[in-house]
């Protein structure tokens, strides 16, 4: 079903639709109450006890956070242990409960009991954390979940972004009672119980597990599940940063807005809605890109995409005032709302594509009875950094530090986390660039991916018909490709530094370097034997006149010998004739990319090792 034209078809879908509806009414529903209640501290000096107008914000921030932190160790073995639409059912009737609580504090006029809800709403979140997330591979295909991921994602900024205009512009509606939000905060909730009752029943994941009652011992014992696998801990402790820099920027703007630029409540709804808009943007680009599949090097160019634009922000200054505040016109108007608005923008869009890959690894890679239990783990994770960043903000505000500066510090202290992530994983960010060029200027259609294992080690060899066939095998395998290359390719000038980045294996012949050749089997060994795949291409050449030419053996059986790995023969038709083949008389900038030109990639059946034989392969992509 995920091949239809229509990527959106899930949203259709009765296994899907329930939960996405009963997610983005809880969304739309908690961003009403948190905006109506920013901005009565903020505009309406609604203060509890010392704390003033900025230190409420943050206060509040770390208040609907702290449940998180405290609750979703029993949360997350909740969800494993009972039916998850059980579960779900629960929670939001609890919903309805809280937003009962919520009417009273806005009827009362009151910030204590309106704080006091605002805890009550975090750990109804928390309990609803761990089975969101985790019930989308039991409703979705395995090449439906990052589309689902993309959608939710979207859906929770859109309900972000609607609930923000709503909660600040209907509690200006009604005097001292607020009926407006009153009204409208009962009523979704109502709406969410029966959108809850549609989603499929499901049966407990993991009902022998037994559920802790003090909150320490599983949040330790849930801690020490997800450090079990380091890609798996690493992938949460990611999302986590993505979820301080998003606390960091959300708590700076209602400040920003009426101290740095001296504008009305209306215009922190309309920033905190280009925000929405940007994540939602992002979501569902990464989806398109991603193409179904999990992409990390969009981890990276997100990485590398938000710290631009938070140095972006740190250029702004602040306006004079000017007596009358500034309204949403005035600020879109102005070159510094340009500034801040273009900036906000895509600081969201970028945070949409390191966020989504991230959020489908963790669901894809954790075992199905855990599955709750390490989205608990990455909420508690979660939550610390969110009130980490709630707290460094206060530090910031009592120090006077400003708003540009705070935006440059997290700007390079994310700088220095995306290099290190572009460490880890350099293959996929290298991998997605060439998809990206190869899909741009070629109508590239490839047949076979299916041949590809998912998880297993596998040689890849193809017919070698230009210097850049390796791109489109780097297009065609979801999995990044160690290739080997002659050794003069990684000390190019010119782009030297992006094959040694992309962990290419170098070789020689072996008069030339004896070292470096043996080196090359070594390193081939030792990829195979990390479950990796490995680029080859036995002619040893590039054709001279478009077609196969003689596989050698001397390489290529010496490989399947030493490591016994399938082969899959793979024929790449189309290119000869363009730039980079050695077809005379096409050396020009007119045929530079050929744009657009016809490429088709075939990916043949595997040869077993212990039939394989560089003849017969040589005949199979013949075959192709």
């Amino acid at each position: 079903m995920s091949s239809k034209s229509n990527k959106f078809y899930l949203l259709k879908e009765s296994r899907y639709w329930p939960i996405f509806s009963t997610m983005f009414l809880g969304a739309f529903n908690d961003n009403i109450f948190k905006n109506a209640l920013i901005i009565l501290i903020t505009y309406q000096s609604f203060q509890l006890g010392p704390f003033n107008a900025e230190s409420m914000v943050s206060l509040a921030a770390g208040i609907f956070i702290l449940p998180f932190f405290l609750f979703s160790a029993i949360a997350g073995q909740i969800a494993d242990h009972f039916s998850k639409s059980t579960l779900i059912l629960m929670i939001k009737i609890w919903e309805v409960l809280a937003m009962s609580l919520a009417a009273i504090g806005f009827t009362l006029n009151s910030p204590g009991l309106l704080m006091f809800t605002l805890f009550f709403m975090g750990t109804q979140s928390a309990f609803f954390g761990p089975v969101k997330y985790s019930i989308l591979p039991e409703l979705l295909n395995s090449n439906e979940i990052l589309s689902g991921n993309a959608y939710f994602e979207m859906g929770t900024y859109i309900a972000i972004l609607i609930g923000t205009i709503v909660g600040g512009v209907i509690i200006t509606f009604g005097g001292e009672a607020h009926l407006p939000v009153i009204f409208t905060l009962l009523f979704l909730a109502i709406i969410g119980v029966f959108t809850a009752l549609a989603n499929p029943k499901l049966k407990a994941a993991n009902p022998t597990l037994k559920i802790d009652k003090n909150p320490i011992t599983p949040t330790i014992k849930i801690l020490k599940l997800s450090f079990q696998k380091k890609n798996l801990f690493l992938s949460l402790i990611g999302i986590s940063w993505f979820w301080f820099l998003g606390a960091i920027i959300l708590t700076i703007l209602p400040v920003m807005t009426k101290d740095f630029l001296h504008a009305t409540p209306h215009v922190v709804t309309f920033f905190l809605a280009t925000f929405s808009v940007g994540i939602g943007i992002g979501s569902i680009l990464c989806e398109k890109i991603g193409q179904e599949e999990i992409d990390l090097g969009l981890v990276v160019i997100g990485a590398f995409m938000m710290s631009i634009f938070l140095f972006a922000l740190a250029m702004i200054s602040p306006v004079p005032f000017q007596g009358e505040l500034l309204t949403i016109n005035e600020i879109i108007t102005s070159w510094q709302g340009i500034h801040i608005i273009v900036a906000m923008t895509l600081f969201a869009l970028a945070a949409g594509f390191y966020s989504v890959p991230l959020y489908t690894y963790m669901q894809v890679f954790s075992a199905d009875g855990e599955r709750s239990q390490i989205v608990a783990a990455n909420n508690i994770i979660n939550a610390f950094f969110m009130v980490t960043a709630s707290i460094i903000l206060m530090i910031f505000f009592s120090f006077k530090v400003s708003i540009p500066t705070i935006f440059l510090i997290f700007g390079v202290v994310n700088l220095i986390l995306a290099y290190l992530t572009y460490k880890l994983i350099p293959e996929y960010f290298y991998r997605l660039t060439l998809s990206l060029f190869t899909r741009v200027f070629y109508n590239l259609e490839v047949r076979g991916t299916e041949n590809i294992p998912k998880d297993s080690p596998a040689i890849i060899a193809c017919n070698h018909v230009t210097f850049i066939d390796w791109a489109f095998l780097c297009t065609v395998s979801k999995r990044p490709l160690r290739f080997i290359m002659h050794r003069d390719f990684t000390s190019m000038t010119m782009c030297g530094w992006f094959f040694k980045g992309a962990k290419v294996i170098p070789i020689t012949k072996k008069h030339e370097d004896m070292q470096c050749y043996e080196n090359s089997f070594s390193l081939t060994a030792a990829d195979l034997k990390k479950n990796l795949l490995v680029g080859i291409f036995p002619e040893g050449k590039i054709s001279t006149n478009g077609e196969v030419g003689e596989f050698k053996p001397i390489g290529i059986e010496r490989i399947i010998q030493e490591t016994p790995v399938p082969v899959i023969p793979v024929h790449i038709d189309g290119l000869w004739g363009t730039y980079f083949s050695k077809k005379d008389g096409v050396k020009s900038l007119k045929t530079l990319f050929n744009f657009r030109k016809k490429i088709t990639v075939t990916v043949g059946v595997a040869i077993p090792a212990n039939k394989f034989s560089a003849q017969l392969l040589e005949q199979k992509v013949r075959d192709l």
